[in-house]
């Protein structure tokens, strides 16, 4: 069941991604879906796990090169 409505909310991604694109410039098309994916991603990971302060290094360094490489280029691409 997980799986399966995965698979629909990235289809509805999709769809509305394909009807809205055209309408806005594609950089910030891409920063604002990055915005809001990331806060989005924020709450839920505050709401399963608690937060473990301070950061490890090697956890900041994975999440900037996550962000950056996958995410940043991915999606403006």
């Amino acid at each position: 069941m997980l799986e399966l409505s995965g698979a629909a909310l990235w289809a509805v991604h999709v769809v509305l991604f394909g009807k809205t694109t055209s309408r806005y410039d594609a950089i910030s098309f891409s920063a604002g879906q990055l915005l809001v994916g990331s806060a989005l991603n924020w709450i839920a990971s505050d709401l399963v796990e608690p937060p473990v302060l301070p950061f490890p290094p090697v956890l900041v360094v994975s999440i900037l090169c996550t962000a950056v490489v996958s995410l940043g280029l991915g999606y403006t691409l």
